[in-house]
């Protein structure tokens, strides 16, 4: 980024599912280590939004200044062709996340420490992680079985509040 007295890498559109719209977007500091994971969630009424809500420059400096890297899901929309259900749309967030975390040596991003955000219809799915463990979101997925382990990894989330302080 221009004026930065560091380097913001990224790597776009990057599949976590079958899906087309199952992609997301990581953002993170040139040679960091261990950084905690900011997991921002777009908007949009399940049926409209995208990741570049929060997946772009002036979100990964925000989150960069605070020692973090960005990550930003797409999700299927309720309206889109394969039909997706409520649940499912959670089901597709958890699968980012998970993802995340199997891949987040490669980003310099600790796995351990994540806060989940969003706003709107995003700030349901990222509570959906947050209280979502006593079900099983990851069935018939190549995660299935971890969402005790990956809860674990969520140290704290934000859904649509003016409190946060970036």
């Amino acid at each position: 980024l221009a004026g930065s007295s560091f380097s913001i890498e990224r790597k776009l559109n990057i599949p976590y599912g079958p899906s087309e719209a199952q992609k997301l977007d990581v953002w993170w500091e040139s040679g960091q280590t261990n950084a905690p994971i900011i997991f921002m969630i777009h908007g949009g009424g399940w049926e409209a939004g995208d990741k570049c809500t929060y997946g772009n420059e002036i979100m990964a400096k925000l989150v960069a200044d605070l020692g973090c890297a960005l990550v930003a899901p797409n999700y299927r929309l309720i309206n889109s062709a394969d039909a997706p259900t409520a649940q499912d749309l959670v089901q597709d967030v958890w699968m980012a996340l998970a993802w995340v975390r199997e891949h987040a040596d490669d980003f310099g991003m600790d796995k351990n420490r994540i806060i989940t955000a969003g706003s709107s219809a995003g700030a349901h799915l990222s509570a959906a992680i947050a209280y979502g463990n006593q079900r099983p979101w990851l069935k018939g997925t190549p995660y299935a079985g971890q969402e005790k382990e990956i809860l674990s990894s969520v140290k704290g989330w934000y859904g649509d509040s003016s409190a946060i302080d970036l």
